[in-house]
C-alpha cells in the first residue's frame, strides 16, 4: 500500500504569502512585475485555494488521487467526508445568521448606515464573505458606485488579490482582479486585468507578456476599493491544518468498505479429489445451486481421502477499526474547536449555560476572525464616507439638513460593528432570573420571545384593540340593560 502524501506536499508554503511592493506608482511603471505577481497568484496561490475548495466540496484531494497498490486488491472504493463544509457552515451560522449591526454615536447616522446595509442586502453579503474567509482564510469585496448609488459586491478569491507596501502597517497599494475570457467565435481567448488604485481603475488586456491598457476611470473613494478580509494573521482556513486528519478518516472508511467488498470476492478452497465431477452434469447443477458435493478419492494406500471446502478471506477487527475512526473524528472536532452536534454528550436537555461551556473553545478561536472582520468592514464604510458627490456619500448625508446638525467628522473611528452570535439561549432561565430579581419586562419584549409571533408590535396592537372592543361591548350591554329597565318604569 502506498503512503498518502502529507499536507505539506499539497501546495507550496508560498501559496499563502502576501504580495508586497514599494508603491503603486513604481509597480505600474514596471508592468512585467505586475504580470509576474498575477502568474504567481494563478500558478501557486490558486493551487492552495483549489485544495481547500475541494475539501469543502467533499472532493478531498489526497483521497481522490489514492489508488490501492496491492496486487490482489481489486476494489478501489473511495469515500469522502466534507468535514470542511461542516466546520465552515458552523462558523458562518454562528457569526452571521444574526445580521451584523452598526452603531454610531449620532443615532441618525447609525440609522442611515443600517439603511444603506439594508438596501445593499448586506446581511447576505456578509454571510457569503464569511464563508470565503472560513474556507480560504481570506475573502475579498469590491466597493463601487453605479448611477450614484453605493454598492458592495463579493469578488472571486481565485481571481483577486491585494498588494501591500513595505510599511510597518502594511497598507494596501493596489487591488487586482483578473478574468480569463474563453474563445468565443472569432474572438480569441484573452485575460482581462482590472487594477484598482486609491484614485482610479485601470483596465488592461494581457497580450502574451505585454499589458495593453484599455481604459482608465477615476473613482471617488479615496482608497483602494478592493478590501481583503483575513481569518487570522496567518490567513489560514478553519480546516486547513486538519487536512491530514481528514485524509486519515477518509482512508479508514475507504479501507473498511474495500475490506467488506473483498469478503464478497473471497477465495473458495476445496481440499480433496473432485476431478471425477469436473465435466459431469451433476457438477454443473451443483455449481448453479451454490452447493458442493465433493467426492473423495483414494490415496497411495487405497484409503479414501478427506474432502473439505471453505472460504479464505481477510479477518477484520471491527471493534478496533471503529475505535480508531471514533478517535480520529473526535480529533477533527476537538482541534477545530467546533462542537460535534451528533455527539450524544452534546445533545439532550442541556441548559443554556451548559451549551455556552460547550462552545467556549470555539468562541475563543472565532474572536480573531470577528476582530479582523470589524477592522476590514470599517474600511468599507470609510470608503463610503470618502465618496463625495454620490447619492450615498455618507459625508453629505451626515452634514445634510436631514439630521439638522453640523457634523465635521471625516472618519468613522467611533463606528461600532456588532456581532450577535447565533447560539441557543434558555429563555426560561433568563426570564426566571429577571422575575426573581424583581425586574419587570414589557409586554412587547415578552411577545418578541415567542416563536409563532412574527410582528410583536402588531400583535400588541391587536391585543389592545380586542381589549378596547371588549370594554366597549360591556359598556353597550350595560347601557342597553339600564335603558330597558328605565323604559319599563
Amino acid at each position: 500500500m502506498e503512503i498518502i502524501e502529507g499536507i505539506k506536499e499539497l501546495y507550496k508554503k508560498e501559496a499563502n504569502y502576501h504580495f508586497r511592493y514599494e508603491d503603486a506608482e513604481s509597480l505600474l511603471a514596471n508592468p512585467t512585475d505586475l504580470i509576474n505577481l498575477i502568474n504567481e497568484h494563478k500558478n501557486v496561490q490558486r493551487t492552495r485555494l483549489e485544495v481547500l475548495d475541494d475539501y469543502y466540496k467533499a472532493k478531498n484531494t489526497t483521497m481522490k488521487n489514492y489508488v490501492r497498490a496491492g496486487e490482489y486488491d481489486d476494489a478501489n472504493l473511495k469515500i469522502f467526508h466534507n468535514f470542511g463544509k461542516v466546520i465552515t457552515q458552523f462558523k458562518v451560522g454562528y457569526t452571521t445568521n444574526n445580521p451584523i449591526r452598526l452603531k454610531y454615536p449620532e443615532e441618525k447616522v447609525s440609522e442611515k448606515l443600517n439603511e444603506i446595509d439594508k438596501m445593499s442586502d448586506m446581511p447576505s453579503h456578509n454571510a457569503e464573505l464569511m464563508l470565503d474567509i472560513s474556507k480560504y482564510g481570506r475573502g475579498y469585496e469590491l466597493v463601487y458606485e453605479e448611477d450614484g448609488i453605493f454598492k458592495v459586491i463579493l469578488l472571486n478569491t481565485f481571481e483577486t488579490f491585494v498588494i501591500y507596501d513595505y510599511d510597518i502597517e502594511k497598507n494596501p497599494i493596489l487591488g487586482v482582479r483578473y478574468v480569463n475570457y474563453p474563445k468565443q467565435g472569432d474572438n480569441p481567448e484573452e485575460t482581462r486585468i482590472s487594477v484598482y488604485t486609491a484614485e482610479e481603475v485601470i483596465e488592461y488586456r494581457l497580450n502574451g507578456e505585454t499589458l495593453e491598457e484599455i481604459k482608465t476611470n477615476k473613482h471617488l473613494f479615496g482608497g483602494v476599493p478592493i478590501i481583503e478580509y483575513q481569518n487570522n494573521r496567518f490567513r489560514l482556513g478553519d480546516y486547513e491544518d486538519l487536512l491530514s486528519v481528514i485524509d486519515a478518516y477518509d482512508l479508514s472508511e475507504s479501507n473498511t468498505a474495500n475490506h467488506l467488498n473483498d469478503l464478497v470476492n473471497s477465495v473458495l478452497v476445496i481440499q480433496g479429489d473432485i476431478r471425477s465431477l469436473k465435466d459431469n452434469e451433476e457438477y454443473r447443477k451443483m455449481y448453479n445451486n451454490k452447493v458442493i458435493f465433493a467426492k473423495s478419492g483414494l490415496d497411495a494406500d487405497g484409503k479414501p481421502t478427506e474432502v473439505d471446502a471453505k472460504y479464505i478471506y481477510r479477518n477484520l477487527d471491527v471493534q478496533a477499526l471503529e475505535t480508531y475512526k471514533t478517535r480520529i473524528r473526535k480529533d477533527i472536532f476537538s482541534l477545530s474547536n467546533v462542537p460535534d452536534l451528533t455527539d450524544e454528550s452534546f445533545s439532550g436537555n442541556k441548559s443554556g449555560e451548559a451549551m455556552k461551556y460547550k462552545l467556549f473553545g470555539f468562541q475563543q478561536s472565532v474572536s480573531a476572525t470577528m476582530s479582523n472582520f470589524k477592522k476590514a468592514a470599517k474600511m468599507r464604510y470609510q470608503l463610503l464616507l470618502n465618496a463625495k458627490g454620490t447619492k450615498s456619500g455618507l459625508l453629505e448625508m451626515i452634514q445634510s439638513k436631514v439630521f439638522n446638525q453640523s457634523i465635521t467628522r471625516t472618519d468613522l473611528s467611533e463606528l461600532e460593528i456588532l456581532f450577535k452570535p447565533n447560539i441557543p439561549i434558555s429563555v426560561i432561565d433568563e426570564m426566571k432570573m429577571l422575575v426573581d430579581s424583581g425586574t419587570t419586562v414589557s409586554t412587547l419584549t415578552k411577545l418578541g420571545l415567542v416563536s409563532f409571533i412574527d410582528d410583536p408590535q402588531s400583535e400588541l396592537e391587536r391585543i389592545e384593540h380586542e381589549e378596547n372592543s371588549s370594554e366597549g361591548n360591556k359598556l353597550a350591554g350595560y347601557l342597553k340593560n339600564n335603558g330597558d329597565a328605565h323604559g319599563h318604569e
